[in-house]
């Protein structure tokens, strides 16, 4: 256990102490809900399992971040790590991953000149960091049908903007035929899904994407 340096402010230090118990007592009520380990804990949220084992036990201090990111993890308010986290944030409006474009025209009248903002529901309300964007290291065919002419490629060196599927609606990935990745322990690659929902999670699948949006190369 730490101790307080000399000539620390002890306001700070009641704090630090105060989310390092406040983020144990969440994590011990919600590992047993989520049936999770640690090291599973600190894969999702990106960081080592001693890292994560460093702000659980109070020899790391939990910064604004890393609070942010261990409370959307386990489903609480930041401030039930952060008493004092509303007091610390600017407040804006959330970034979204796609500003809003301005549209002009319309497929039925090509004449016509409207002026309408636009942004899909599905980037509403996110951060920026929630897209995934890969890059196409071969071309990929997502409709592979016999007749060449009805043939449709995603051409190399395209970008794809993907959201891990469980943090999409069902509903959004079901209402139409959908591209997906997973990425696996058993191999380096991506593999590449069309279908009409999403494909079956097996025990070596690391993690599951869904396209929202295609970058043309």
């Amino acid at each position: 256990m730490n101790t307080p340096a000399m000539g620390s402010d002890p306001s700070r230090e009641a704090l630090r102490v105060k989310k390092q118990l406040n983020f144990k007592r969440l994590w011990k009520a919600r590992r047993q809900e989520l049936d999770i380990t640690q090291k599973t804990a600190a894969d999702q949220l990106g960081m080592t399992q001693g890292a994560f084992s460093q702000y659980l036990n109070g020899h790391t201090e939990i910064n604004e971040k890393a609070v942010l990111k261990i409370a959307k993890f386990l489903g609480v308010p930041p401030v039930e790590i952060d008493p004092t986290f509303d007091q610390k944030m600017v407040k804006t409006p959330p970034p979204s991953a796609i500003a809003e474009v301005n549209v002009t025209k319309v497929t039925n009248d090509s004449g016509a000149a409207i002026n309408k903002q636009y942004l899909p529901t599905i980037f509403q309300d996110r951060d920026p960091s929630d897209v995934i964007w890969v890059e196409l290291s071969a071309s990929i065919d997502v409709n592979p049908v016999d007749d060449p002419k009805m043939r449709r490629f995603i051409p190399k060196g395209s970008v794809l903007g993907c959201l891990k599927v469980d943090e999409v609606p069902y509903s959004f990935l079901s209402a139409v035929p959908r591209l997906y990745l997973s990425s696996s322990t058993k191999r380096k690659r991506y593999s590449l899904f069309f279908s009409d929902t999403p494909p079956a999670l097996k025990p070596e699948t690391k993690e599951l994407l869904t396209v929202i949006s295609i970058l043309f190369s």
